[in-house]
């Protein structure tokens, strides 16, 4: 994780839509750093006990897996129930004695048999990133990288952001802006912005379908953990 203090002080922006963050060096030439992703581990979620589900019926029923106990764990059904109008909802879990529990849904006009240990999901641990650099004497290569680079962030039409280069004409300092492409707003990393994204400028179809998905969690603030993603 990296904090807003360290970020300021030593002018990184965030990238999040190239996975990537720029930070200069000793000599104020950009080093462009790429996140590297961590290989996640599932593991699968089994029924305890065998469940008969009536028609048309949701029921809470219990599950076990390898680990003892985690908090916020990211369940994900598997697919094919979903064809079977079995419907398990995304969800985020606290295991506790390697047992948790999960709600189905019986969609159809008939009751439905499910058998003890039956696989239903994966549960898995939210991704981090890993942030990778080393520190070099700038080249006439790297220096033409870096200047591409910050060209196509400025040049982006795909995104809700730019990259904005300023340079004062008595400084041969440059400051790069990140600004909200909806309102015009500059922020100061791209974090920032994506805050502000979801606190203003995304549109309300959006907003209420992050809402629909996320109304059947109880916990509210498990609930918010979602809809902040």
């Amino acid at each position: 994780l990296l904090g807003n203090d360290w970020i300021n002080s030593n002018h990184v922006h965030l990238f999040g839509d190239q996975q990537q963050l720029t930070i200069p060096d000793q000599h104020d030439q950009l080093i462009s750093i790429s996140y590297v992703a961590p290989t996640s581990i599932n593991y699968p979620a089994l029924l305890i006990d065998q469940i008969t589900l009536p028609p048309y019926s949701q029921i809470l029923v219990d599950i076990s897996c390898e680990i003892n106990n985690d908090n916020n764990l990211i369940f994900e059904p598997y697919s094919n129930y979903a064809s079977k109008f079995i419907f398990i909802p995304h969800t985020l879990l606290n295991i506790n004695n390697h047992k948790a529990k999960i709600l189905l849904i019986n969609a159809q006009d008939q009751q439905t048999t499910l058998p003890r240990n039956t696989r239903i999901g994966t549960l898995s641990r939210p991704s981090t990133y890993t942030i990778c650099f080393s520190t070099s004497s700038p080249t006439k290569q790297n220096s033409s990288f870096n200047k591409y680079n910050q060209s196509s962030s400025r040049n982006s039409t795909k995104l809700k952001c730019r990259a904005v280069t300023h340079k004062n004409d008595n400084s041969e300092e440059e400051k790069l802006d990140i600004i909200c492409d909806n309102c015009n707003e500059y922020f100061l990393s791209g974090n920032d912005l994506q805050k502000h994204l979801r606190a203003k400028c995304y549109s309300d179809e959006i907003r209420q379908k992050i809402f629909d998905l996320t109304k059947h969690i109880g916990n509210e603030k498990n609930r918010s953990k979602i809809e902040d993603i």
